[in-house]
């Protein structure tokens, strides 16, 4: 279709355009959005499931009885227990 002024197109008013972006683009993009912000909660709030469901596993092997971070300091003399020896 020719317009007469050497450019080949379909002739597409501005209140059209503003209508096709206000009514499909702009909504399409705030979908995409909220999509992804949505996928991204379930992610979370799945992590924060699994990790309160298996706390008690997590805190049993993170202080199990043959873990070596575990320190047992001796009383002292006067009663009172002396904080752990560090040797160099």
């Amino acid at each position: 279709m020719n317009l007469g002024n050497g450019k080949m197109g379909l002739a597409l008013n501005k209140t059209f355009v503003k209508m096709l972006k206000n009514q499909l683009f702009i909504p399409k993009r705030i979908v995409g959005v909220v999509r992804w912000l949505l996928v991204a909660t379930g992610l979370l709030g799945t992590l924060g499931c699994l990790v309160f469901h298996f706390k008690d596993n997590i805190m049993r092997f993170a202080v199990s009885s043959d873990s070596p971070s575990k320190v047992k300091p001796e009383p002292d003399s006067n009663g009172q227990e002396a904080p752990p020896k560090i040797e160099m």
